[in-house]
C-alpha cells in the first residue's frame, strides 16, 4: 500500500489531475503552501514531485509567480507516455489504441525492411521462437515471451535504433497486454497459426507476404484485446480484469 504522504503518491495525484483535465492547460496550480495542506505533507514534498511533473513536460514554473499547467498533448516529452505505460495503472483507451495503431505502422515498416537483409540464421532463431510457442501453448506468460521476442526481431533485423528503443521502452505494458490475450478463448491457437503463416513467408523470403501476414497477426491481437477489454468510443479507462477474467 502506497504512502499518501509520500513524493511518489502526491506526484502520481497531480499527474493524473494534469493528464485527466482537472487541472485546465494554461492555468495556476495551486500554491505549494495550499497543496502541502490539501495533502497534508511537506512543502519540500510537494515541490519534489512539482518538480517530477515538470520534467515530464506537464506544467512549467514561472519564479515568482506560479506553476502552470500545460497542455500535455503539445508539451509533454515521450518519457511521459513510458511513465503512464509503466505504472501499472489503468491507461485511457485512447492511450491504449493510440499504442496498438503506432506499433502496427512501426512493426509493418520494420518487416518490409527486415526482408530485405534477413539471413537464414534469422529465420532459424525465429522458428525457434514460433517453435517453443507451440510448445508452450498452455502458457501465456511463455506464448507472451515468446511473442514479443519474434516482434523485436524484426526491428533487431531491420537494425532501426528508434524502433527497437521503443520496444525496450514499452515491454513492460507490452508485456502486461499480450500476458492477459494469451488467457483468452482460442487466442493461443490462433495466435500460433498467424505466427506460423508469418514464418511460412519468411521462408519463401516473400516480402509482400510477409507484410500482409504480420498485419494479420497484430489486427488479431487488437480487434481480441478491445473486444475483451470493453473498448470503445465511449471507453475512457482500460484496466485488465482480475485473473484475466
Amino acid at each position: 500500500m502506497s504512502d499518501k504522504r509520500s513524493p511518489d503518491h502526491i506526484f502520481n495525484v497531480l499527474q493524473k489531475k494534469t493528464v485527466d483535465g482537472t487541472f485546465v492547460p494554461g492555468t495556476k496550480l495551486p500554491s505549494e503552501r495550499r497543496l502541502s495542506e490539501e495533502y497534508n505533507v511537506s512543502r519540500t514534498t510537494v515541490r519534489e514531485a512539482i518538480n517530477r511533473l515538470e520534467q515530464l513536460g506537464l506544467v512549467t514554473s514561472v519564479p515568482k509567480s506560479g506553476t502552470y499547467a500545460n497542455d500535455f498533448k503539445t508539451d509533454a516529452s515521450l518519457d511521459l507516455l513510458i511513465y503512464i505505460m509503466r505504472s501499472g495503472e489503468p491507461v485511457s483507451s485512447e492511450t491504449l489504441v493510440s499504442l496498438v495503431e503506432f506499433r502496427r505502422l512501426a512493426e509493418l515498416y520494420a518487416v518490409r525492411k527486415a526482408m530485405n537483409c534477413i539471413s537464414r540464421e534469422d529465420i532459424v532463431l525465429i522458428r525457434g521462437f514460433v517453435g517453443a510457442m507451440k510448445e508452450n501453448a498452455g502458457s501465456p506468460e511463455v506464448l507472451s515471451e515468446m511473442d514479443f521476442r519474434i516482434h523485436f526481431s524484426f526491428a533487431a533485423i531491420a537494425k532501426n535504433l528508434v524502433i527497437q528503443l521503443m520496444f525496450n521502452s514499452f515491454k513492460p505494458v507490452y508485456r502486461y497486454y499480450t500476458d492477459y490475450f494469451y488467457t483468452l478463448d482460442g487466442a493461443s491457437a490462433a495466435a500460433i497459426r498467424l505466427h506460423e503463416r508469418l514464418l511460412d513467408a519468411l521462408t519463401s523470403e516473400d516480402a509482400e507476404y510477409a507484410v500482409y501476414a504480420m498485419e494479420r497477426v497484430l489486427v488479431y491481437g487488437e480487434n481480441r484485446l478491445k473486444e475483451a477489454l470493453g473498448i470503445s468510443e465511449k471507453t475512457t479507462m482500460v484496466a485488465i480484469p482480475d485473473n484475466g477474467k
